[in-house]
């Protein structure tokens, strides 16, 4: 091979070495984008909310998580959903790790179920004096360990919440199970 051939072959090796260091670097360096969460569809089965303190009822939530990211995957572990009437914990359940690669929008199923949970006499009644309006607000919490994977390299393990507040559950009646009182979805609040 001639002189020219190979410091040609070198300059061309070097510059694509080069590019593929600079093109790795801003992919390590890109921020991640938190994924959006939201609550789309909710129902509640009759609450008994009795004399004695005590609260009975099922939750059962859909979110509809969407990675926002166009380079990077999210891995969610040891994923905790919980409900509350204000600020008095009713439940608490764990839910089952999922990956979500780029752009991904993944269903999440929650079933929460309080069963004869002591909150106290004014939080009853005022459970009860919500419900005889016709609609009662939950807040619902998501805490989850995540990694922002971008592949081969996997991120260090972040504590991602999610806050889901002022969600009405709407009755019929008084005897009826309650719904998500909006046909859209209903957004949450996501921080890192």
């Amino acid at each position: 091979m001639a002189e020219g051939q190979k410091d040609g072959c070198l300059i061309a090796g070097s510059i694509l070495i080069a590019v593929g260091l600079i093109v790795l670097l801003v992919l390590l360096i890109l921020p991640f984008k938190l994924p959006d969460f939201s609550i789309s569809s909710a129902s509640v089965s009759l609450i008994n909310a009795s004399s004695s303190s005590q609260l009975t009822a099922n939750w059962n939530l859909t979110f509809s998580v969407q990675n926002r990211n166009k380079m990077t995957g999210i891995y969610y572990d040891q994923i905790n959903a919980s409900v509350f009437y204000g600020s008095d914990f009713i439940a608490v359940t764990s839910l089952p790790p999922f990956h979500q690669d780029k752009h991904d929008l993944t269903t999440v199923q929650a079933r929460l179920a309080a069963n004869s949970m002591y909150l106290g006499d004014q939080v009853i009644a005022d459970i009860n004096a919500e419900r005889s309006r016709d609609a009662v607000n939950f807040n619902f919490k998501l805490i989850s360990w995540v990694q922002f994977r971008l592949i081969p390299r996997r991120g260090r393990k972040r504590l991602l919440s999610v806050f889901c507040d002022d969600v009405t559950i709407a009755y019929a009646n008084a005897t009826a199970f309650g719904t998500l009182f909006t046909t859209h979805p209903r957004q949450c609040q996501v921080d890192l």
